[in-house]
């Protein structure tokens, strides 16, 4: 029963890892740069915007669930050894294919188990998950009132300031530490304090969703427009680019306000669902080595350029279509390789 009411969220995991390889492929394969259509061009940096959430989307999870759980260390090595497994299996693939040319710098990299640089997500989220114990213990010691100061701290130092000033005043990309402490809090947050204004709405669950569709559409479009209009006006001289040219460094990060709050909406849309599925939570189990297998330095070499999206010119909105096929595609195979390795590890255990 635990885990069918947790299936929303469950569901909320799949989605994201969905988002996270759609917009790799956007991201790594240079398709907007490469990009030979306007509207096509647009269209893209829309759908940019639409699936930037999916990282703080994992982080936010965590906070709900883990602020009321206890620290276990088997979870941290499990983390460590899936890495490990990955790293070891992709890279020996591709020396016996002879891709590359393993060094022995390069043997001792892979083979350290604490050697977290591969995964950049992985690293901070070990990091984070050791802070946990401290992290809920002030979490529980806290008034509701000191939570929301702290709250609005956080997102006014981690994530306004260096958006509004291009981290001059406070330097966080949305890759560190910090930002997913304050992901953390809010996640927590959201589960000792659920938006009771939001939830006793006198509508009904589909009008909610409607409306909660409607506000993310509503923060990706936004971004959307701000990165365009800013675009064009740093050209117009230095003053125009001190000011504008912060919002054009920061539009894809994840501390960006706007996204941060499309991180919530888009919590929120999941957390009006009633969803009790095995299948749903079976496969969210798959969803880490997802992420493993096709952000494996090596495979993000070859993948890209396999599927021939890498610095390719184009003008057809076909090959959004595309982009949303393959990612589907790979999507399932690294799905499959991870059912196989833990029911692999299962039998020899």
């Amino acid at each position: 029963m635990k885990k069918s009411r947790h299936s929303k969220f469950e569901l909320l995991r799949i989605v994201s890892m969905f988002l996270i390889i759609l917009y790799h492929f956007i991201y790594h394969g240079n398709l907007i740069e490469n990009c030979q259509n306007k509207i096509t061009y647009y269209i893209l940096i829309f759908i940019e915007y639409l699936t930037v959430i999916h990282v703080n989307s994992f982080i936010l999870v965590s906070g709900y669930f883990q602020s009321t759980c206890k620290f276990k260390q088997s979870k941290i090595w499990q983390l460590i050894n899936s890495s490990l497994f990955y790293r070891i299996t992709i890279a020996s693939i591709f020396s016996i294919c002879g891709m590359i040319v393993l060094t022995k710098v390069d043997l001792i990299h892979i083979l350290f188990p604490l050697n977290l640089n591969e995964y950049w997500f992985i690293k901070f989220y070990v990091f984070l998950y050791c802070l946990t114990p401290f992290i809920n213990k002030l979490i529980n010691n806290m008034t509701k009132k000191e939570f929301k100061k702290l709250i609005i701290t956080l997102f006014i130092i981690f994530s306004i300031l260096p958006y509004i000033t291009g981290g001059k005043a406070f330097d966080n990309s949305g890759y560190t530490l910090y930002n997913f402490v304050f992901l953390y809090f809010l996640g927590a947050y959201l589960r000792k304090y659920p938006l009771n204004s939001f939830n006793k709405l006198k509508t009904s669950c589909i009008k909610k969703r409607v409306v909660l569709l409607n506000l993310f559409i509503i923060c990706a479009l936004l971004n959307t427009i701000i990165i365009i209009v800013s675009k064009k006006l740093v050209l117009r001289g230095p003053v125009f680019n001190e000011i504008f040219g912060n919002f054009v460094t920061m539009s894809l990060m994840y501390s960006n306000p706007i996204i941060i709050v499309q991180t919530i909406i888009y919590f929120l849309f999941f957390d009006t669902l009633k969803i009790s599925s095995n299948f749903i939570n079976k496969i969210s189990k798959l969803t880490l080595g997802v992420y493993l297998i096709h952000d494996n330095s090596l495979i993000r070499k070859f993948l890209y350029g396999f599927f021939k999206v890498k610095n390719r010119q184009f003008y057809s909105i076909r090959m959004i279509i595309y982009i949303f096929i393959i990612s589907l595609v790979v999507y399932i195979i690294c799905l499959t390789i991870e059912y196989l390795r833990q029911k692999l590890f299962l039998f020899y255990l």
